[in-house]
């Protein structure tokens, strides 16, 4: 809950921000591929606020009708002009954060020596919302949960921003591992050890790319057994339920083909209408080539597609987020980039 003077307000999230309820109703978050808040709709569909940012996150142009301190990928600006980050604040203005990095620097990765750089320099393609975690390596997490075993948690990246939920929560310390060590019993008591011995390090120190990677493993299993165990699981803890019920879900994502018509005859708003070449390259693809990709749900109705590609003869993927209103929110060619359902 948020007060500002006599008035306050509840935020929804349903694996991004979706709502706010206030004395004013209740009004909608529209964002792009980053979680940046670019269109504030009423309940009627109204737009109230718009907003447009630079690649570093200030604003460039902001039009609105409601008081709103959510903009930059979701998060809260406060009257600083700093962005909260929960570890560090950030400063837009110098794309820097204002304190150091807990996480030292990598040798082999000189920009990351740097212990004030937000994203390693490369805020288009990555967020930080933790003020700590290498962006990079939300990937090998990925990897991790695809290399768990089961059928359902194939199907279950089809929706990853219901794992993410999970994930935060293990993150911030909303989810108690040992209680839901107790609602899963015996099954995933190993994974369950594994991630409770390794949930600082990997969150708040400075792991290998190895490490993230069989941390996604173990979180993995973890989902797999919550899932399969359903509703006979009673841990309280709303980010299983949205996992569950995105399972029950599973396979009812727009077709490739159906999303590629629909992209090369949506029109392109926030982030979609970058123009320089990495992202201006999507617009050229034709619904031939965008139907050979793979689709992922991102809820609230927004679809992801990631096909396989090459620009100025280089290889990677092309991705495109589609919105609910049909809108191309979000394009990019990812030089070296896998399919992976996250967008960059």
């Amino acid at each position: 809950m948020e007060k500002k003077g006599n008035d306050s307000y509840n935020y929804i999230y349903a694996s991004r921000l979706y709502a706010r309820k206030g004395n004013q109703g209740t009004v909608y978050y529209h964002q792009d591929g980053l979680g940046s808040t670019l269109i504030i709709t009423d309940s009627v569909g109204a737009v109230k606020n718009k907003y447009q940012y630079d690649a570093f996150g200030n604003p460039t142009i902001i039009a609105q009708t409601l008081e709103n301190s959510l903009l930059f990928t979701g998060e809260l600006h406060d009257q600083s002009g700093f962005i909260y980050l929960r570890a560090r604040y950030y400063d837009p203005a110098a794309g820097r954060f204002i304190t150091q990095d807990t996480v030292s620097g990598k040798l082999d990765n000189p920009l990351s020596q740097n212990l004030y750089t937000y994203c390693g320099n490369n805020p288009v393609n990555y967020t930080d919302p933790s003020g700590n975690m290498r962006c990079d390596q939300a990937v090998d997490l990925m990897y991790g949960l695809k290399e768990s075993v089961g059928e359902t948690i194939k199907e279950i990246l089809n929706s990853p921003w219901a794992v993410w939920e999970l994930v935060k929560d293990i993150k911030n310390g909303n989810l108690s591992l040992t209680d839901l060590a107790d609602g899963l019993g015996e099954s995933v008591a190993g994974p369950i050890k594994h991630l409770i011995a390794n949930s600082g390090e990997v969150w708040d120190g400075d792991p290998t790319d190895a490490q993230v990677q069989e941390y996604g493993k173990n979180l993995g299993d973890v989902i797999q057994q919550a899932i399969l165990a359903g509703g006979a699981v009673k841990t309280g803890i709303k980010a299983i339920d949205k996992l569950i019920d995105a399972s029950k879900g599973a396979g009812k994502v727009m077709s490739p083909s159906a999303a590629a018509n629909k992209i090369v005859n949506a029109e392109r708003v926030g982030s979609g209408l970058k123009g320089d070449i990495y992202h201006r390259a999507a617009s050229y693809l034709s619904e031939s080539q965008i139907s050979k990709g793979t689709v992922y749900d991102l809820g609230k109705n927004n679809t992801l597609l990631q096909v396989e590609g090459s620009a100025n003869g280089k290889t990677g993927i092309f991705e495109c987020i589609l919105n609910q209103n049909g809108e191309v929110t979000h394009q990019l060619f990812k030089e070296g980039g896998v399919i992976n359902g996250i967008p960059n």
